[in-house]
Order: C-alpha cells, then sequence, then structure tokens
C-alpha cells in the first residue's frame, strides 16, 4: 500500500509542477463558460475572438500534460522506488545478474544443477 501511495504521490507531484489540478479545472470550466457564450455571441468579430481563447486555453492545458519523456523518467523513478521498497532488482538489474551467472557459469564450466547452495530468490 505504501508503494502505490509512493508512486501515486510521485506522479501527482509531476503533474502539479506544470499546472495545478484547481487551475486546470478552472481552465476546464473556463472553456465550458466560453464555449456556451459562443452561441450568444452577437457578432462574428465576437465569436472569433471567443474561439481564440478557447484555443489558447486549450493550448496551456495540453502544454500541460506531461510530456513522453516526462513519463518515462517517472516511469524509471517508479522503478527504482519499486526496487527500493520491495527490496528486489528492477529488470535491467536482473537482467545484468542472469548474464553475470551466465558468464560465470561458462567460465567455471560448471553444469546447471550442480552446485549445492541453495538457488538464489528472484533469479
Amino acid at each position: 500500500m505504501a508503494l502505490h501511495a509512493a508512486i501515486a504521490e510521485l506522479t501527482t507531484a509531476a503533474r502539479n509542477a506544470k499546472m495545478t489540478v484547481a487551475a486546470r479545472v478552472a481552465k476546464r470550466a473556463e472553456v465550458v463558460r466560453l464555449t456556451s457564450s459562443l452561441r450568444t455571441a452577437g457578432s462574428a468579430t465576437a465569436r472569433v475572438a471567443i474561439r481564440a481563447e478557447i484555443r489558447a486555453i486549450r493550448a496551456e492545458l495540453r502544454a500541460a500534460r506531461l510530456t513522453a519523456a516526462e513519463r518515462a523518467t517517472l516511469r524509471t523513478e517508479a522503478a527504482a522506488l519499486r526496487a527500493a521498497l520491495l527490496g528486489r532488482p528492477t529488470a535491467a538489474a536482473a537482467r545484468a545478474l542472469r548474464a553475470e551467472r551466465a558468464k560465470l557459469t561458462v567460465s567455471l564450466r560448471c553444469h546447471p544443477g550442480s552446485v549445492s547452495a541453495p538457488p538464489v530468490a528472484g533469479l
């Protein structure tokens, strides 16, 4: 449960760094208000101005989303957090450990199952 809360906090902090939840909600409400006022606008110039304002607000909301690179960074941080909290190696670390084990097996000319030590969990 603590792991999920920590990852959620990490994600929330990253999203709030760009734009807070309250600001997002206010921007969306503003778009709704402007969209409804578009029907009651008196002139074509007023409608053009309202549409431009709606586009600007939507662009701000799009800019406040996390980019692919930021999401990848969050995934990496979450994986490191999982590894730290659960005490298990990450997928990359496990691959490196398996590769090292394979190299050692070949270099020592060991046969599978000939080791009397208990198996290492997680490999």
